[in-house]
């Protein structure tokens, strides 16, 4: 039996400290994969394949919201403006003074003309007369 009992012990790993190979090998095992890093990827990628066309209509019924509510504060700048000059309707051409510019230019022609136009006093933001989903370039 003691010839048995020394035996066990000497098939015993030492209890010194590991060696330096097996301690860098244990480090390699907290990274990730490749293959691992690839699937998390395609997932995500995935998920945004699966979320992208609803934030799309999210965002055109957003749009849809805002281009109504710029109207609606043009109707109530109207409306006042009808108010405070005894009942008198500012027509469409009377509501901005001279033309208005599309060609896209940046030099705010059309910005100077909003803000000296018949509906100015009532609307303090001249964004309201220009669509958020409008793309052009001019204002």
């Amino acid at each position: 039996m003691l010839g048995d009992s020394n035996r066990i012990r000497r098939n015993r790993p030492p209890t010194s400290k590991p060696s330096p190979l097996l301690r860098q090998h244990r480090k390699c095992n907290l990274a990730f994969t490749l293959i691992e890093l690839l699937v998390v990827i395609a997932i995500i990628a995935i998920l945004a394949g699966l979320l992208l066309p609803a934030l799309t209509r999210a965002k055109v019924k957003a749009q849809a919201i805002s281009c109504m509510n710029n109207g609606r504060q043009i109707l109530l700048a109207w409306l006042m403006y009808a108010d405070d000059h005894r009942e008198t309707v500012a027509n469409a051409f009377d509501w901005v003074p001279g033309w208005l510019d599309y060609t896209g230019r940046t030099d705010n022609t059309n910005l100077g003309n909003l803000y000296q136009g018949l509906l100015a006093p009532s609307l303090k933001s001249v964004a309201v007369y220009k669509c958020p989903a409008d793309q052009s370039l001019s204002f």
